[in-house]
Parts: C-alpha cells; sequence; structure tokens
C-alpha cells in the first residue's frame, strides 16, 4: 500500500491520541538539546513523531498487519536522544566559552572593518547565488512556472543539472544568514542587504519545494540566536510576531504549491486535494519506515553490509565529486522506491536513521547506529558553545551551517555527509570572490589579520546548508 492510501485510511479519532502522545514523548526526550521553544528542532521532533506513530498505529492498534517493529522504532528515538544527551554532559563544563563581553563584542559586530568583510561574502554569495538562477532559468526553466512544480523541482536537477541546485542552497542560506545577522548587529537595513536578501527569497520562491522557506527561518533563528549567545541578551531570540509571520508563510507556500499541481494537474476539487494532499504529506514523514517495515516488508528483500554504508554514505558524497570514486546506481531511498514500486525515482523517501541502521547494520547495529549518530547530534549542535572564537565572521558561519546540517541526520545519513560537500565546494568559491573583491576595492581589506579572511575558510570546511 502506498504512503498517500495508507494516510487515507487513517481513523483519525484513533491516530490522534497516537500522535499526539508520541510527540509529547519525543519533546520530552529532546527539550534539553534545544535552544529555546522555537528551535527548528521541533520540526525534526515532528517528523521523527510521525514516523513512530506510524507503526504504533500499525502494531499496537492492529489497524493492519502487524510487523512487530514498532517497539524497535521507538528504541531508536529513545537511543538517539541517550547519545546526544551523553554529548551534552561531556561539554557541559565549557558550555558558555562563546559568550564574551556583551561591550566588546557589539563593538566588533558594529565596527567597519567586520560590516565590510561582512559584505564581501554577502555580495559574492549573492552574485554566484544569481549566475546560477540564470543559468537554470535559461537550460532547465525555473520549477514554479511548470504545471506541476514538484515533479518539474525533480526533472531540473538531474541529467547534471543538480550542480546548480547544490550551489543554490548554499549561496541562499548564507545570504539570508548574513542579512538577518547584520541587521540585528547594526540596527538597521541597509540597501544592499535589501537587494541581497530578495534575490535569496526569490531563489527559495521558485524552487517548488514546499518546505522551501523553513530555510530562511532557520537562517533567522540561528543569526539571532548566535548573537544572543555572544552577547548574553535576555532579549528574546526570536519575536512571536516573527514566528507569526514565519508560519503563515511557509504553510501558505506549500498550499500555494499544492494548488499549482491540482490545477496543473486538471484536479476537479482544488481545495480538496490541497488539503488531503498537505495532511497525507505530514503523515508521510514515515513514509521510509512505513515501506521498509510495512507495505512490502523491505526489511526482509533489501541486504546491505556496513562495508555499503562506509562506501555508500561516507566515501561516495565526499569523493565521487572528485571523480575519485563512482556513483552508485542509487541511494538507500531510490532503493526503496525500486523494490517498493519497481522504478528507482531520483531521491526517494528519506530512510531514516531506524531503517539505515536496519538495513546496514541488523536490529542490535541499528541500535547502536542511532546511538552514536544521538551523539554527534549532541556534539556538533553543543560543540561549538565550548569554542572561544577568534574571528567573527568565521565563527557565525560555522555556527549556523553547522546547526541547521545536523537537522539532517536523524533523516538521512547521506543528506548530511552530501551536504558537507555541497558546502565545502560552493563556500570556496564563495571565499575566493570575496578576496578578488577585496583587490578590487583594497578598502574592504585594509585590516587582513582583523577580517580574518584565511581562518573564515578554515571553518567552512565543516559544515552545510539546510535542504528541505
Amino acid at each position: 500500500m502506498h504512503i498517500v492510501d495508507f494516510a487515507a485510511s487513517i481513523d483519525p479519532g484513533l491516530y490522534l491520541p497516537v500522535i499526539l502522545s508520541v510527540g509529547l514523548a519525543g519533546v520530552l526526550l529532546l527539550y534539553r538539546e534545544s535552544f529555546g521553544l522555537f528551535d527548528p528542532l521541533w520540526l525534526l521532533v515532528m517528523a521523527m513523531s510521525f514516523g513512530v506513530a506510524n507503526l504504533v498505529y500499525i502494531d499496537v492498534l492492529g489497524r493492519q498487519e502487524s510487523t512487530g517493529f514498532a517497539a524497535y522504532i521507538a528504541l531508536t528515538v529513545v537511543l538517539f536522544a541517550a547519545g546526544a544527551a551523553i554529548s551534552r554532559s561531556l561539554l557541559r563544563r565549557g558550555r558558555n566559552a562563546i559568550r564574551q563581553d556583551g561591550a566588546a563584542q557589539t563593538a566588533q559586530m558594529q565596527s567597519s572593518v567586520h560590516r565590510r568583510f561582512a559584505n564581501r561574502v554577502l555580495i559574492s554569495a549573492t552574485m554566484l547565488l544569481m549566475l546560477a538562477l540564470l543559468v537554470r532559468a535559461v537550460t532547465v526553466g525555473l520549477p514554479i512556472f511548470a504545471a506541476n512544480p514538484e515533479t518539474q523541482r525533480v526533472a531540473v536537477n538531474s541529467g547534471g543539472f543538480g550542480l546548480l541546485q547544490r550551489v543554490i542552497e548554499p549561496c541562499v542560506y548564507c545570504v539570508l544568514l548574513l542579512v538577518f545577522y547584520l541587521g540585528r548587529a547594526t540596527g538597521k537595513t541597509t540597501q544592499l542587504r535589501a537587494i541581497c536578501f530578495s534575490v535569496a527569497m526569490v531563489a527559495l520562491l521558485v524552487s517548488g519545494a514546499k518546505g522551501a522557506l523553513v530555510m530562511a527561518y532557520n537562517a533567522f533563528f540561528f543569526a539571532n540566536l548566535y548573537i544572543s549567545l555572544r552577547t548574553s541578551s535576555r532579549k528574546s531570540i526570536v519575536p512571536v510576531k516573527a514566528i507569526l509571520i514565519a508560519g503563515v508563510g511557509i504553510i501558505g507556500y506549500a498550499m500555494a504549491i499544492l494548488t499549482l499541481r491540482a490545477v496543473g494537474t486538471s484536479e476537479e476539487d482544488v481545495s480538496g486535494f490541497v488539503i488531503n494532499t498537505f495532511f497525507a504529506r505530514l503523515i508521510a514523514y514515515g513514509d521510509g519506515i512505513y515501506y521498509f517495515f510495512v507495505s512490502g516488508r523491505l526489511y526482509e528483500r533489501m541486504t546491505y553490509s556496513p562495508l555499503d554504508f562506509l562506501y555508500r554514505e561516507i566515501l561516495v558524497p565526499f569523493l565521487a565529486p572528485l571523480r575519485i570514486l563512482s556513483y552508485p546506481s542509487g541511494t538507500l531511498g531510490n532503493d526503496i522506491a525500486l523494490f517498493m514500486f519497481g522504478e528507482q525515482t531520483r531521491g526517494g523517501p528519506n530512510p531514516t536513521m531506524a531503517v539505515e541502521g536496519y538495513a546496514f547494520f541488523g536490529m542490535a547495529g541499528g541500535l547502536v547506529y542511532c546511538t552514536l549518530l544521538g551523539a554527534l547530534f549532541g556534539y556538533l549542535r553543543r560543540v561549538l558553545l565550548t569554542r572561544r572564537p577568534r574571528h567573527e565572521m568565521a565563527s557565525l558561519l560555522l555556527f549556523g551551517f553547522v546547526n541547521t546540517l545536523v537537522l539532517r541526520l536523524p533523516s538521512d545519513f547521506l543528506y548530511f555527509t552530501g551536504g558537507i560537500v555541497d558546502v565545502v565546494l560552493t563556500m570556496s568559491v564563495v571565499i575566493v570572490m570575496a578576496s578578488i573583491l577585496s583587490r578590487l576595492k583594497p578598502d574592504f581589506g585594509q585590516q587582513p589579520t582583523s577580517t580574518g579572511i584565511r581562518s573564515s575558510q578554515e571553518p567552512v570546511l565543516n559544515h552545510s546548508s539546510p535542504l528541505l
């Protein structure tokens, strides 16, 4: 059964208590990992909750053939949280190292040299983004103008044009992060930042991805969080007004994409299609788990080894772009689609850590895998708070990119490692362009030791952009 058919067969009266109970348990397990009430982490918790709730609904309530894996899926989340707690406890002693004297730090943020360096990176990222968007528009078109933006979004990222998306996403996030950071640090908006912000938002709006605007919220949250941590500010990290605007924007854009799809595919009941598809997509956050353990019982048919994990999830993402290794015929998500539907689609469902652990390491190994993944998650979320940064821009970029990147870990490990490569390549180009700008405009680089151009290259090799 397809996940959409499963969603249509759900009894809301029985499913609602399950998802609420599982969601509450997820909040209790991971609330210590959050940076506040409006942390994007809670979107991850929601996605994980649906994956668990689907199997609880099937196994415990007996709504379909039971597979007995509900306890395993739930335990993977518990162990993930346990691993994160272990990392948090180990890093507790140095947790506040990122915080410095508020007055001195504010002065650094508002210094002309610091702003010039930030503007140089901002301009470079925007220029590269505009170039990538132009090439995409001329060669394969923009998904938002297609009859079915969701299908077209997949098409424009295939046949070698996926490189454009791997450039666009890091550039968009970099631009938004710097715009929001400079806006709060200086207390004003300049014409340059307004233009760069507009370009980044256009890139998101033409993408055709229902959750595209989540990237803008991530950048906004982590830029404000960074300044609050650096200055020990008690000011609200994210105003409630901004949350409301972000929520309306994210949901509204998702509905708009579904409306375009309904009109483009000649659906008779457009509003009904939009609403049903939207809620079915929420339930389908756990589609990888559903296909693997329930519909199709793929756990009996798909066999891999730990060496496959090393090759496919770690070595290929880093070495294949350099043509040292060749890409495999498909990812784990591709393989799930192939086994389930008899055809290999681009991307496929996000397998989730529970499926990855079981597929590559078996049930017992999968539990260990999820624990280690949680430890990595907790470490990357907190380690930046234990390192006193020497260069402001390098610290900001590292903090913003890493905290968004780690949100991919429980959904798809390949998505995490592949994202690292995307940012390494893209931000390297941005830094080179920024260095050229400094030569064209010498006033941008009068104090190279203060701007830390060389040091800002180092941390960007360890983070990635978000992709939603």
